[in-house]
This record gives C-alpha cells, structure tokens and sequence, in this order.
C-alpha cells in the first residue's frame, strides 16, 4: 500500500507540472497516439514492480548487512549497462573509482552492523535464495534505470510526461499485484491498515526522492546517481558517530 501511494503522489506532482507546461491534455492522451512508445515506458515500470518484490523477499532473508552490501553491486551494474546500452566510455580510473566506492560501502555497512550479527540455522537456508534474489535485483535496477535514461534523453517528451506515465504504469501493476496477493487482507483491513504519520513521512521521501533522481537522470546520468546513493549509505555511519558512542573500525 505504501508503494502504491509513493507512486499516486508522482502521479499527481507529474500532473500539477504538466498543467503547469500546458501539456497535461498531451500526455493523457499518449497512449492513443504513440501506443508503442507508451509501452517502452512500461518496461522500466514492470521491471521496477518486480524489483521491489525482490527486495521485500531478500530483507525476509538476509540481514541488514548483507543486504546492504550485496545491493550495492547496483552501482557496477548500472556502469555495466551504461556501457552496452548507451554507449557510454569508461575510463580505468573511473572504473577503479566505481569499485572502490563499492568496496567503502561494504565495508562501513558490514563494520557498522557487525555487533548486531546474529547466526541461527534458519538464516543460513534461507541465505542462497536471499542473496539470489538480491542479486537479480541490483541486475534489473541497473538496466531499468539505464533504459529509462535512455528513452528519457532519446524523446522529444518532457521529464514529466515521462514521470506521469511511469508513475501511472506503476499503479497499476502495483495494485493489481497487491490485489492478487494480499485481496483477503484488503477486505479484512482496508488498505490503510497499520499507516501512520511516520509511514507518510516515508512516503513523501520516496516519491520526493524518486522525482530528484529522475531530474539526475536527466540532467546528467545514472552512473552519478548510483553513486550518490552509494555515498549516502555513509550518512548513517557519521551521525551515529557524532551522536553516539559508535567508532567506525576497520577490522
């Protein structure tokens, strides 16, 4: 319910834009006038909703430390795709750059959460499938931004029509899954069960976060805004040292 509502809230802030540029009428009516270029849309769109199931099943099964470190692989992927699908150059200095990146996450991640870690037998059978799927997981979120960054920059259609029918697509594939896996609890709880004011906090930062990394993608390219993201995984590390007892190690 909360992925549904992150992405009906881009639906609507795509909206308001579009009725800013006048071009609201245009975008509404895009999938009568270019049906094919409205379904290379929903590729990304698919793609996304099955990548978030993938993530909900790998945090079912790893723990926060090696869910966070093997996600980062992301990062390489998005580089990788860049490569094939864009064309993109990558100097050895860049790619040196990206692997150290990677390297720095995981081990501030794993050093982070390394009193914390906790063995039991069911974890470890459920490690393969976990990782499994973490894995595919940073593979589909590195072509799904590559190739939303490529329709994006290859369109004559503005970033917010691209977001409207992104968002839109979403919706609807979210909630028909929702309604095809959890329709007995719908009709039970209703689908605001268990929301509260730190859920639509959580809300407005996913869908706020999703509207600047689309302005990244546009204005510059996916490789920057995994990286960004990367470097962010350190936030938590320098607030928990500057406002607990926790030292950062590096054994």
């Amino acid at each position: 319910s909360a992925l549904i509502m992150g992405e009906t809230l881009k639906v609507i802030i795509s909206t308001i834009m579009l009725i800013y540029e006048k071009k609201l009428e245009r975008a509404i009516y895009a999938p009568l006038r270019d049906p094919i270029d409205f379904l290379r849309t929903a590729v990304p769109a698919i793609v996304y909703v099955f990548q978030n199931s993938l993530l909900f099943f790998a945090l079912s099964c790893l723990d926060a430390t090696v869910f966070q470190v093997t996600y980062q692989i992301k990062l390489l992927t998005t580089a990788l795709f860049s490569v094939f699908f864009l064309g993109k150059s990558i100097s050895r200095p860049q790619w040196a750059s990206l692997v150290l990146l990677f390297a720095g996450v995981a081990i501030v991640q794993a050093t982070e959460h390394s009193s914390d870690r906790q063995h039991s037998s069911s974890a470890s059978t459920a490690l393969v499938p976990g990782l499994l799927a973490v894995l595919t997981a940073s593979c589909l979120s590195g072509f799904a931004a590559v190739y939303f960054e490529k329709i994006l920059k290859q369109s004559t259609k503005s970033l917010w029509e691209r977001n409207f029918e992104l968002a839109f697509i979403s919706v609807i594939f979210a909630t028909s899954g929702q309604l095809i896996t959890e329709g007995d609890v719908l009709r039970s709880n209703g689908f605001f069960y268990g929301f509260d004011w730190l859920v639509w906090v959580v809300i407005l930062l996913q869908s706020g976060g999703g509207i600047v990394v689309a302005l990244v993608v546009k204005y510059a390219d996916n490789i920057l805004k995994a990286s960004l993201l990367s470097i962010l995984c350190f936030n938590p590390s320098l607030y928990g040292a500057g406002a607990t007892d926790f030292i950062p190690k590096i054994y």
